[in-house]
């Protein structure tokens, strides 16, 4: 499976179709920026809400469907987050060019 077949990546390219994907490995993380910092308040808060609702907090006796479950979950409360995000700035400029 290419990376490029990945759900993940076919929902982050779905829903930014002009985003180039990068794929490097053995570099450094750079640091988050505040947008990425407030979409991942977005995912932590699925993560707690599906943790909370799985009713077992010992992540090490999870199946390997709850695992992937959770990994959808924290991804999409990430993107859902960044989307967020860019929808009250595209509405925040509208408001200026009215």
């Amino acid at each position: 499976m290419s990376l490029y077949d990945k759900p993940i990546i076919q929902a982050i390219r779905a829903a930014w179709p002009d985003a180039k994907i990068i794929h490097k490995r053995g570099t450094a993380l750079t640091d988050a920026n505040e947008a990425e910092l407030a979409a991942m308040v977005v995912a932590s808060e699925r993560a707690g809400e599906f943790i909370e609702s799985a009713g077992q907090t010992d992540m090490a006796t999870w199946s390997p469907a709850q695992w992937h479950q959770f990994i959808e979950v924290v991804c999409g409360g990430y993107i859902d987050g960044l989307m967020a995000q860019e929808a009250a700035l595209k509405t925040a400029i509208a408001k200026v060019r009215t």
